[in-house]
């Protein structure tokens, strides 16, 4: 996987982060749960459907998944 395409990647998560949290700040909580369902499954389908056709991406988000349940496992503990 590219490297622009890792970073196009990342900034698109960023920007619907910020409009999740813009739509929370301005209490449209269904658009915002809306939009964080619609993005989860969207990123679902994209990860499921580049691992049948570029293996290197589903590994590359298997790693920073589970980097990041540890991450959250920690933070539970603690």
């Amino acid at each position: 996987m590219s490297r622009l395409s890792i970073l196009q990647m990342e900034l698109r998560r960023y920007v619907i982060a910020v409009e999740i949290q813009e739509r929370l700040q301005n209490n449209e909580i269904a658009s915002a749960r809306s939009l964080l369902q619609r993005t989860l499954t969207d990123a679902n389908e994209i990860v499921e459907a580049l691992a049948e056709t570029d293996p290197d991406i589903y590994e590359y988000y298997r790693d920073r998944m589970s980097r990041s349940e540890r991450t959250d496992d920690n933070k539970v503990k603690e």
